[in-house]
């Protein structure tokens, strides 16, 4: 008999809201939310076209990202939350604006049907994480 993986990934979003300012949702299977709701700031300046590269290397915002990761709870089937990707993201031109989102899956025991927790964290170019704003998803009445 075939043992199939399902990957129904939870919710995680990225909505861009204007110049130097986004926001990340994430949603876990709990419903439990924790929306990132990001301004940038000097500290997240870097001249692409100058500097060769940013003030923080990827390496120090998986780190980072991984040391908030540990405060995320999960259920008793995953061992913990597995880095899976670093992205540098531009919020704005003018200046330089730029942060780096770390996205996460968590890591099941063994093979399982149903859906795996994924969560996006959003990492400044000092190391610093944004703190996020935590709440529970609204019931569909």
């Amino acid at each position: 008999m075939k043992k199939i993986l399902a990957l129904g990934l939870f919710l995680s979003a990225i909505i861009c809201l204007a110049n130097g300012h986004i926001a990340f949702y994430n949603e876990l299977p709990d419903g439990t939310t924790y929306t990132f709701d990001v301004y940038c700031e000097e500290g997240d300046r870097w001249v692409s076209e100058k500097d060769e590269n940013p003030p923080l290397s990827p390496k120090k915002a998986i780190d980072s990202a991984m040391m908030f990761m540990k405060t995320i709870p999960l259920d008793k089937d995953f061992t913990g939350w597995q880095a899976k990707s670093v992205t540098l993201s531009r919020l704005s031109q003018e200046p330089e604006e730029w942060i780096y989102d770390v996205h996460f899956l968590a890591e099941a025991k063994k093979i399982r049907k149903g859906s795996t927790p994924c969560f996006t964290v959003v990492v400044r170019m000092d190391g610093s994480i944004p703190k996020p704003t935590i709440g529970k998803k609204e019931e569909k009445k």
